[in-house]
Protein backbone atom coordinates (compact mmCIF):
# COMPACT_ATOMS: atom_id res chain seq x y z
CA UNK A 1 0.00 0.00 0.00
CA UNK A 2 1.55 3.77 -1.02
CA UNK A 3 0.21 6.65 0.16
CA UNK A 4 1.87 10.34 -0.65
CA UNK A 5 5.23 8.78 -1.80
CA UNK A 6 5.09 5.96 1.67
CA UNK A 7 4.80 2.63 1.36
CA UNK A 8 2.96 0.94 4.26
CA UNK A 9 2.43 -2.85 5.70
CA UNK A 10 -0.13 -3.74 7.55
CA UNK A 11 2.39 -5.89 9.80
CA UNK A 12 5.96 -4.64 9.41
CA UNK A 13 4.87 -1.11 9.02
CA UNK A 14 1.68 -0.32 9.46
CA UNK A 15 0.37 3.58 8.57
CA UNK A 16 -0.65 4.48 12.24
CA UNK A 17 3.04 3.83 13.44
CA UNK A 18 5.13 5.29 10.12
CA UNK A 19 4.75 8.53 11.08
CA UNK A 20 6.32 11.37 8.58
CA UNK A 21 8.68 8.84 6.92
CA UNK A 22 11.17 9.95 8.91
CA UNK A 23 10.62 9.37 12.37
CA UNK A 24 8.20 6.38 13.33
CA UNK A 25 6.74 5.45 16.62
CA UNK A 26 8.80 2.90 17.71
CA UNK A 27 11.98 4.95 16.78
CA UNK A 28 10.26 8.21 18.93
CA UNK A 29 9.28 5.73 21.42
CA UNK A 30 13.25 4.35 21.60
CA UNK A 31 14.46 8.19 21.79
CA UNK A 32 12.23 8.47 24.84
CA UNK A 33 12.95 5.80 26.34
CA UNK A 34 16.62 6.04 26.50
CA UNK A 35 18.30 6.09 29.82
CA UNK A 36 15.29 5.47 31.44
CA UNK A 37 15.55 1.98 33.06
CA UNK A 38 17.97 2.97 36.02
CA UNK A 39 14.71 5.74 37.47
CA UNK A 40 11.68 4.06 35.88
CA UNK A 41 10.15 0.62 36.88
CA UNK A 42 9.80 -1.53 34.23
CA UNK A 43 6.21 -1.64 34.65
CA UNK A 44 6.04 2.38 34.55
CA UNK A 45 7.91 2.30 31.08
CA UNK A 46 5.47 -0.01 29.78
CA UNK A 47 2.53 1.93 30.59
CA UNK A 48 4.14 5.08 29.72
CA UNK A 49 4.91 3.12 26.00
CA UNK A 50 1.30 1.83 26.19
CA UNK A 51 0.14 5.80 26.04
CA UNK A 52 2.42 6.95 23.83
CA UNK A 53 1.53 4.18 21.46
CA UNK A 54 -2.52 5.05 21.31
CA UNK A 55 -1.74 8.89 21.17
CA UNK A 56 0.39 8.71 18.16
CA UNK A 57 -1.89 6.38 16.61
CA UNK A 58 -5.31 7.72 16.88
CA UNK A 59 -5.83 9.94 14.13
CA UNK A 60 -5.29 6.69 11.86
CA UNK A 61 -6.43 3.80 13.41
CA UNK A 62 -9.16 4.36 16.28
CA UNK A 63 -10.13 7.73 16.40
CA UNK A 64 -11.71 8.53 20.22
CA UNK A 65 -11.40 4.78 21.21
CA UNK A 66 -7.61 5.12 21.02
CA UNK A 67 -7.57 8.44 22.64
CA UNK A 68 -9.44 6.63 25.71
CA UNK A 69 -7.23 3.85 25.68
CA UNK A 70 -4.69 6.08 26.09
CA UNK A 71 -5.99 8.13 29.58
CA UNK A 72 -6.43 4.72 30.79
CA UNK A 73 -2.96 4.13 30.49
CA UNK A 74 -1.83 7.11 32.34
CA UNK A 75 -4.10 6.17 35.00
CA UNK A 76 -2.05 2.98 35.44
CA UNK A 77 0.86 4.61 35.27
CA UNK A 78 -0.03 7.28 37.93
CA UNK A 79 -1.55 4.81 39.98
CA UNK A 80 2.25 2.92 39.63
CA UNK A 81 4.40 6.21 40.47
CA UNK A 82 2.00 6.78 43.76
CA UNK A 83 1.73 3.19 44.43
CA UNK A 84 6.02 2.99 44.74
CA UNK A 85 5.14 6.91 46.51
CA UNK A 86 3.05 5.04 49.29
CA UNK A 87 5.72 2.01 49.62
CA UNK A 88 8.40 4.15 49.91
CA UNK A 89 7.01 6.37 53.03
CA UNK A 90 6.09 2.94 54.29
CA UNK A 91 9.57 1.59 54.20
CA UNK A 92 10.63 4.86 55.55
CA UNK A 93 7.74 4.81 58.43
CA UNK A 94 9.31 1.13 59.06
CA UNK A 95 13.26 2.56 59.32
CA UNK A 96 11.95 5.05 62.00
CA UNK A 97 9.92 2.92 64.15
CA UNK A 98 13.20 0.62 63.85
CA UNK A 99 15.28 3.07 64.96
CA UNK A 100 13.60 3.96 67.90
CA UNK A 101 13.17 0.81 68.79
CA UNK A 102 17.60 0.41 68.75
CA UNK A 103 17.70 3.29 70.71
Amino acid sequence: MCEGGLMFHPVKEPRHYAGDGKIACMDALRSMFHGTSNVLSATQIYWWGCAFKYLWRWPWKNGKQDIDKCMRCLEYLKKELEDVANEGKHQAGQECIHAEESA
